[in-house]
């Protein structure tokens, strides 16, 4: 194996992926459940974490969330990146990931990532806030009853300066003292 490889010698101008923020699964107490096509008309689509302004502008690579499915849905996710209020997202979808299917969820919770192809590796700037969430983008069996794909967040005890927030019958929505689990990944930009 080469030095370059192994991370001795870094090549002029490369600059590595790095975690840039998060909200670990030890917090997790609660989950959500993603129950329709994004954007839902009566149930839930998406849910993510709105983010804190950083000091640094990071160009977007990847996120991770927390899930498993119930059942046996039949759907496509991606995550997406969006302007924040501080709250919930506004505008219009800055970012789109690659898709996961959600029949190769476990029924356990793991950690599942979205990357981010070089087209839509945005540039989040510095002392601007976004928001990070994971979404139903199609789907041939879903319900929420039976099958469904659970989102882990910790609910009215999180401590992220960011918050949780979901989409539901059109609308998307805050949920108070609440922290989705998530790890956020970029380069300095």
């Amino acid at each position: 194996m080469s030095l370059l490889r192994k991370g001795a010698i870094t090549r002029k101008g490369f600059r590595p992926t790095k975690l840039i923020d998060s909200y670990g699964t030890e917090h997790y107490n609660s989950s959500a459940a993603l129950t329709e096509v994004h954007p839902s008309v009566t149930l839930t689509s998406a849910i993510g974490q709105a983010l804190p302004a950083y000091d640094k502008d990071y160009k977007l690579t990847k996120v991770k969330f927390y899930l498993r499915k119930f059942g046996y849905p039949e759907a496509v996710l991606r995550a997406g990146l969006w302007l924040s209020d501080g709250e919930k997202p506004t505008g219009a979808q800055l970012a789109i990931s690659n898709s996961f299917n959600a029949e190769d969820l476990t029924d356990e919770f793991q950690l599942i990532e979205f990357t981010f192809p070089a087209d839509q590796q945005y540039t989040m700037a510095k002392d601007t806030q976004y928001a990070v969430a994971v979404y139903i983008e199609s789907a041939t069996l879903l319900d929420s009853s039976n099958n469904y794909v659970d989102v882990e967040y910790e609910y009215e005890t999180g401590s992220h300066a960011g918050i949780t927030f979901y989409h539901w019958s059109g609308n998307w929505s805050a949920e108070a003292g609440s922290d989705t689990i998530f790890y956020l990944y970029g380069v300095e930009d």
